[in-house]
């Protein structure tokens, strides 16, 4: 997933307690703002006066970046070392006017790091060029719906033309990719599709299996739907599948399998088959310690630094203070000696039940003890 070199990094720092690098993960929000308001996002689901205490993060203020603090961020990231991974999220990532800029200028910085966009495709057809010739990578598309009914259910505030352009964009960028890997012109980004999976579209498989072979997509991924729990609710969780619901899908999923391999295109869950559908850590199954301290920082639109997508503790600003004496400041370095022990205070708000980077946790920690490091870079 990471280089051994970053891995040998993670070592030091966490034998140390000081990091030997900077963050070499990185998660960028050009804007919070979304022309989707799907049912089981945090934006949508949680109530204005309870963001406001427990997740102002999630608050959207319709801010965008402004370049001068993207070139801060991009500055300061190659002051303090070479970048593997980089994902532009949101919020919907390409509302922001100058997003293939972006993407360009950090490929351009840091020639052979991964450089991904994380989109609802609504906009895609009309901006896949542009990030193609850039150098993105990968785009990832939430795709939850395979027709206007269900899409409407899940996004009640959009119209059924959103869904039908989010199609037909699609179909079109299938058939670009097909034509730019013809002619070579350049790199041909790598196309995923996402699906939240939910009581709407369990049943879906085979119509969304159509629709990622339409797009020319490599993979096609079930995800479980993650509960955001604030003062004891959970705000999404209605809408997550039966047990019945969940081995159906289960079993779809096992049937097309062998045709998603004949066709090169990975198709499966995301989570662990004994979750049913939702995302629901016990202490024991979060990994200690947590690596995010030593590998991965996030960037919010303002110019406001977390070490962690789902912790509220802001940890600097970009726009007043330089990245490097952020990242090896007093605060962070609480940050890594609590995240060591996984003990975090109840002050810094870290959601680690709901955890988006535990998958990257379990391999840095397996990777660390291992006496053998893989140079196994993505």
């Amino acid at each position: 997933m990471f280089s051994a070199k970053a891995i040998e990094g993670i070592r030091e720092g966490t034998r140390t307690g000081e990091p030997v690098r900077g963050p070499f993960d990185v998660q960028i929000l050009p804007l919070t703002a979304c022309n989707q308001a799907c049912v089981f996002c945090p934006l949508y689901t949680v109530p204005e006066e309870i963001k406001r205490v427990h997740a102002p993060r999630f608050i959207d203020s319709g801010k965008k970046m402004e370049w001068n603090i993207f070139e801060r961020i991009v500055n300061g990231l190659m002051e303090l070392g070479e970048v593997e991974r980089v994902h532009f999220t949101g919020g919907e990532p390409l509302l922001h006017p100058r997003i293939a800029d972006m993407t360009a200028a950090f490929k351009t910085a840091f020639p052979h790091s991964t450089v991904a966009i994380v989109t609802n495709g609504v906009l895609l057809v009309d901006r896949f060029d542009e990030l193609a010739a850039g150098g993105v990578d990968r785009i990832s598309i939430s795709i939850n719906a395979a027709d206007e009914r269900t899409y409407l259910r899940l996004s009640p505030s959009n119209r059924a033309q959103d869904f039908r352009k989010l199609i037909e964009g699609l179909k079109r960028v299938g058939n670009r990719k097909r034509e730019i890997r013809g002619k070579r012109r350049h790199s041909v980004p790598e196309i995923a599709l996402t699906c939240v999976l939910t009581r709407y579209n369990y049943g879906q498989v085979a119509e969304l299996f159509e629709i990622a072979t339409i797009a020319n997509a490599d993979s096609l991924t079930f995800i479980p739907i993650v509960p955001f729990e604030f003062e004891g609710t959970s705000r999404n969780t209605s809408f997550a599948v039966t047990k019945d619901q969940f081995e159906k899908f289960l079993d779809d999923i096992r049937k097309f399998a062998p045709q998603a391999e004949e066709k090169g295109l990975w198709l499966g869950y995301g989570g662990n088959e004994a979750d049913g559908g939702i995302l629901k850590l016990k202490p024991s199954d979060i990994p200690n310690p947590c690596y995010a301290g030593y590998s991965f920082i996030v960037f919010w639109p303002d110019g406001t630094i977390r070490p962690c997508c789902n912790c509220e503790m802001v940890m600097g600003d970009i726009f007043r203070q330089n990245l490097a004496e952020i990242w090896h400041s007093t605060q962070y370095r609480e940050f890594r000696s609590k995240a060591r022990s996984g003990d975090f205070p109840s002050e810094m708000r870290c959601s680690c039940n709901e955890c988006g980077y535990l998958y990257e946790n379990r391999f840095f920690r397996t990777s660390v003890k291992s006496e053998k490091i893989e140079n196994n870079h993505l």
